[in-house]
Parts: C-alpha cells; sequence; structure tokens
C-alpha cells in the first residue's frame, strides 16, 4: 500500500483487491479505523476491480505525516488495522544534518541497510536523533530513505510517534548522562519492550548474571574485578590474563599479561587501535603496580586467558550474532572468525585482524569435518542460550546481540564477550539477513499479521 499521512480526524480512502476485503470480512463504502505509528483515521474502503495492487489515498489535511510514493504493508494487530509499521531508527549521528542528505555520518552504510530492508517488507525505518522525538504533539522528526535518480537520499520528514524503537546510539558517554538517562526511562515507558536494546552491556554485570545460571556457566572463563582482590591468585593460577574495560569496546586499552618465568611476566597493552606498548615485569606485586599505573581509575575486569586455536599460525575468535526472529525467538544470525594480526592482542579489524569464513578457519586448526561439524553445533548452541539467559536476566529488553565467542586447541567452546550494539557484519550474506530479521522482529512486536505485502497485495500512498 502506498500511503501518505494520517491524522486523528483524517478520512482517506483504501483500496485493496477482493481477496483482502473477504479477508477482512468488508465490503465496499464501510469505513475502519486504521492506524500508522501512534497516528490514526477513518478509511472507506474501495475494492479494486483492475488486478493492481492498494492504493491509499490521504485528504490534503493528512500529507506530509506519511512519505507519499512509499509502499506500506497493511496488517492487522489486537488494535485493529494497522500500516507499516513504523519503525524509529535512533542515532546520534542523524543530528545537524541537512532536511535532505546522501549520508547520515559514520552508521549510514547500517542505517541504509535497515532502511532498505524496512522497504522491501513494506514498513518504514525513519532515523532520528534524540531530540527528535517531540513531547507534543507527540511526534517524530526523521530521515527516511527515499528513492531517487542515482543514489538514494535520506529526506527528513513529519512522522508519528514510531511504533518501536531500536536504539542505536552508539556513545557511552552520552548513554551515562542524566538527562538521556530519563529520556530512555520515558520511552521505556511509552513503548515498554518494543524500546529494545536500550543500553550499553558492562562486562561485570554480564559475567555476574551468567555465572548464576547453569545453562551459561560452563562457557565463561574465570573472571573478577581488578580491584576487588584475588588478583595475585589469578595471576598465580593462569599462564595467560586479559583485563578489559568494564564499559570498553573495540579491544581499547586491553591489557594482556603472559607468564614468561617463574616470576617474570610480559605485559601488552593496547593503547589505540593498531598501537600496541610491550613491558617486561618481575614479581607480582610488581605487576601489580604496573597494571594499576596502566588501568588508573576505570573499572577493570580481569580474565582467565584462553588458548585459542589458530588459523596460519595466529590465533583466532568468533564473532557471533544472535537476534530475535519473527516469532520472538532468539536464533543465531551468522559466525565468522576473526584473526588476530602477528603479535597483536585484539582480533578486531581496527587492531589489525583481518576475516575469514568460520569453516576454513576451523578446518585449518581441527582438519576433521565431523570436528568441526560438532564445534559449530556446539558454538550455535552456546550462542543461543547465553544470549536467550542474558536477555532474560536483563528484562526481555533485546533484539540482538553480538557475541565474541572463542575455541581453544582442545575445540572447547568459551564467551570472552557480549555487545548489545553490534557493528555491522562484513559478509554480506550475513549483514543482508540480519537487516531482514530485524524488521520481523519489529513486526512481532507490534503484533502485525500482514494482510498485504509490497509487491503483491502492497498498497502505496498517494495524494
Amino acid at each position: 500500500m502506498r500511503a501518505a499521512g494520517l491524522g486523528d480526524k483524517s478520512r482517506f480512502g483504501l483500496s485493496v483487491p477482493p481477496a483482502t476485503a473477504v479477508r477482512l470480512g468488508l465490503s465496499a463504502g464501510d469505513r475502519v479505523p486504521i492506524r500508522f505509528g501512534k497516528d490514526g483515521g477513518i478509511a472507506e474502503l474501495a475494492i479494486a476491480g483492475d488486478g493492481s495492487g492498494g492504493r491509499l489515498e490521504v485528504p490534503r489535511i493528512a500529507r506530509g505525516m506519511v512519505p507519499l510514493g512509499h509502499w506500506l504493508t497493511l496488517g492487522r494487530t489486537t488494535q485493529g488495522l494497522r500500516l507499516g509499521p513504523l519503525i524509529g531508527v535512533m542515532t546520534l549521528h542523524a543530528a545537524g544534518r541537512p532536511r535532505v542528505t546522501s549520508s547520515l555520518g559514520p552508521q549510514d552504510a547500517s542505517l541504509r541497510g535497515v532502511a532498505m530492508a524496512a522497504r522491501k517488507l513494506g514498513a518504514i525505518a525513519a532515523v532520528f536523533p534524540p531530540a527528535g522525538i517531540r513531547r507534543r504533539p507527540g511526534r517524530l522528526d526523521g530521515y527516511v530513505l527515499t528513492p531517487g535518480a542515482g543514489r538514494n537520499r535520506w529526506r527528513r520528514h513529519r512522522l508519528p510517534f514510531p511504533d518501536i524503537i531500536y536504539n542505536r546510539v552508539s556513545s557511552r558517554s552520552a548513554e551515562r548522562e542524566a538527562a538521556m538517562k530519563a529520556f530512555y526511562r520515558r520511552l521505556e515507558g511509552e513503548l515498554g519492550h518494543r524500546f529494545f536494546n536500550p543500553h550499553y552491556l558492562d562486562k561485570w554485570n554480564v559475567y555476574k548474571l551468567l555465572r548464576m545460571r547453569p545453562e551459561a556457566a560452563p562457557y565463561l572463563p574465570a573472571t573478577m574485578r581488578f580491584g576487588g582482590g584475588g588478583f595475585v591468585t589469578m595471576v598465580d593460577r593462569y599462564p595467560v590474563l586479559y583485563l578489559k574495560q568494564a564499559g570498553g569496546s573495540l579491544g581499547v586499552g586491553i591489557v594482556k599479561i603472559e607468564r614468561t618465568g617463574l616470576s617474570r611476566f610480559t605485559v601488552r597493552h593496547q593503547m589505540r587501535p593498531g598501537r600496541v606498548r610491550r613491558l617486561s615485569v618481575t614479581g607480582a606485586a610488581r605487576l601489580r603496580g604496573v597494571i594499576r599505573s596502566l588501568v588508573r581509575a576505570r573499572r577493570y575486569i580481569v580474565q582467565q586467558g584462553v588458548p585459542l586455536a589458530t588459523f596460519e599460525g595466529r590465533v583466532f575468535d568468533v564473532r557471533a550474532l544472535a537476534q530475535k526472529d519473527g516469532r520472538g525467538v532468539w536464533t543465531v544470525t551468522g559466525m565468522a572468525a576473526r584473526v588476530a594480526r602477528r603479535g597483536g592482542i585484539a582480533t578486531h579489524v581496527p587492531n589489525g585482524g583481518t576475516r575469514q569464513p568460520l569453516l576454513r578457519a576451523l578446518g585449518a586448526s581441527f582438519g576433521s569435518p565431523d570436528r568441526v561439524r560438532e564445534i559449530i553445533v556446539e558454538l550455535e548452541r552456546a550462542v543461543g542460550l547465553l544470549a536467550e539467559g542474558l536477555d532474560a536476566e536483563l528484562g526481555h529488553r533485546f533484539g540482538e546481540l553480538s557475541l565474541d565467542m572463542a575455541v581453544d586447541r582442545d575445540g572447547r567452546v568459551w564467551v570472552l564477550e557480549i555487545n548489545s550494539k553490534p557493528f555491522r557484519f562484513d559478509e554480506d550474506a550475513i549483514r543482508e539477513y540480519a537487516w531482514t530479521k530485524l524488521v520481523l522482529y519489529c513486526r512481532y512486536l507490534v503484533g502485525f499479521d500482514p494482510l498485504m505485502e509490497e509487491g503483491g497485495d502492497g498498497a502505496r500512498s498517494a495524494g
């Protein structure tokens, strides 16, 4: 259905194919309420007799509230007929942009992917900054990807308050501000679980939650807070340790401690992407002092080092994406290997890591196809259990999580880290599947049962 905009006092025409009218139990001339986002109006039904798809005729008073010329799916929810749905994608990068723009900043490729997946399914994904939410009159100022000659462009529209908000604010510091916390609470109060992925994760909190779940505990390396006691015990027990910022990402600030003798240690500190500082330290007391000087007042965890499997002499871990599907069930969208550069600490690509297909990396390390299949099955099982368990502990408020998994040299599976703001996968098949699943999950959150689909029984907005 191509739609324009709706208003509470709007009356507009809705033309649908005969089969859709039969499913609805309606006849030509019937008037039915219909909604787009939090807005709505009354539609007078007409039956399309020329084999065309649906069409939404929008009165002048309501124009501009739904972008003209976009395919929208007509669906049914427990609240009645609904278009779309309207998905709000919140990011700081949409702030301060012109009314029409070709890019929304560093996340543009991902935002375009979500918008294109939404369009294919007859939904609209509107990208907006937090300031784009207007309390009164309950509107959203957001960008909609608009087809045009050459590259699709983002065009700012005034829209109804969205059905769902997907949180892609990628700044931990912004998230910690009191005003942002209050804004998040307001969104959760208005939308409940339909405001999903509401915050970043803290590594120590994730560990504490998961270790209480029997199904998750076997995958957890030994972990403690740095400064909370027990550091020397960890040093004595494990030949390799990693220290990670509890609220960090991309491997920045990570410290690797490796025992090289009875009381000798090598310390490597990832100061910034691509730069590693190396130190030699003698004695556990001296080691603790060096580590304190590196981490300073920042919150760190200490994690048992897992002896990672290798690919061509370099260690690798496994990046996995878990998402809820169109039934609201956690499933594994995809997995791929990330191989560290020689002498590197982290496998992140900005730190010199490289990408490899998971089958190739595991095959190089374990050889036997049967053994590789066993490991993949265990990885998928672990990812599903960990995502489901953590989401349950956090109140079922997440729709996707990325997990840094490890396979050790014996083939045992571990979890190293879980992130709530996944970066875009570089693997095309995983990336495109992920965007489609995201939109289907948004449908699930609204309880959206499609009656008319884009390209078939969809309808097009017109003025």
